[in-house]
């Protein structure tokens, strides 16, 4: 299945946004509300199993092409805060967001306070 006109879109703005070029992608449909996916950043590729919720389905895709920005494997302090911070440029629910990471990583919890303090003082 080709990407959808939505995600093509947030993706070239996505990678504007974080200063990489753009990747392959391999877009797949799941029948499960939330999505997953992964990424290779020696290889440049991302993988999407979206879900029926796009909200959720954009955050992954956010999160993956933020694993490209960050060549090295894992999930350091600077790739959640990246990863918060592109978030927050597509306006997207952070409670849904903070629910889904930290079910996922605990190393989003202290990103997500790290980026809520900068934005109080702005």
């Amino acid at each position: 299945m080709s990407m959808p006109r939505w995600a093509e879109d947030l993706t070239v703005k996505a990678c504007e946004q974080l200063g990489i070029e753009i990747p392959i992608i391999i877009w797949r449909r799941t029948k499960k509300r939330y999505s997953t996916g992964r990424a290779w950043a020696y290889s440049h590729e991302v993988h999407i199993n979206a879900g029926f919720s796009r909200v959720d389905t954009r955050m992954v895709l956010l999160h993956e092409l933020t694993h490209i920005k960050h060549k090295k494997v894992g999930h350091t302090a600077k790739f959640w805060d990246d990863c918060w911070r592109m978030y927050r440029w597509d306006r997207l629910p952070m409670k849904h967001c903070y629910q889904r990471e930290i079910a996922y990583r605990k190393g989003a919890e202290k990103a997500y306070k790290r980026i809520k303090k900068e934005v109080r003082k702005s």
